[in-house]
């Protein structure tokens, strides 16, 4: 989607320390990576920008900063992560 591709550009634009080398492909997932719902136009992908994988939304609603990655501002985790970074056990 062409949205889709111009809200990547903008984060970006907006972090240019970041770094991206670790993201799974969009391509290579076709189910959230720790619930196994499977994407569809109606449930969408986002990448965990701690680990890089790909889950749905209410996998990785958390947003925390991930200096380490280069985002200084709070940014879309998945709940294991967050859980590894904050030290909060999520269900």
């Amino acid at each position: 989607f062409a949205g889709k591709k111009h809200k990547h550009k903008s984060v970006l634009k907006k972090s240019k320390q970041a770094n991206f080398s670790h993201w799974v492909r969009d391509e290579d997932v076709s189910q959230c990576q720790r619930c196994n719902a499977v994407f569809s136009i109606g449930l969408r992908k986002h990448h965990c920008r701690e680990c890089g994988g790909i889950y749905c939304n209410e996998c990785s609603s958390h947003r925390i900063p991930v200096r380490d990655k280069g985002f200084a501002n709070p940014v879309r985790v998945c709940d294991s992560c967050y859980g590894k970074l904050t030290g909060c056990t999520l269900k």
